[in-house]
């Protein structure tokens, strides 16, 4: 099983509200760590996300930022 890990809030909130799964949560010090199960489609989803490329629905984008912040508080 590939996974692919990002310490960007952002980044893993895009992928939680494209539908991506959480595989695990690690911490570092102060720094969190997001492991997602990867998938053909994200090394795109990953450039459109830093070209400015990507739409998703802002609502759906804060919910999940909302969600990710409350993982890492009670992982």
């Amino acid at each position: 099983m590939n996974c692919f890990e990002t310490s960007d809030l952002y980044l893993a909130a895009v992928l939680l509200t494209l539908k991506f799964k959480i595989s695990s949560i690690k911490t570092e010090g102060r720094r969190t760590i997001f492991i997602f199960l990867d998938n053909e489609d994200r090394q795109k989803i990953v450039t459109n996300y830093y070209n400015g490329d990507l739409k998703i629905k802002a609502i759906d984008f804060i919910d999940s930022i909302k969600n990710l912040k409350a993982m890492t508080f009670n992982y």
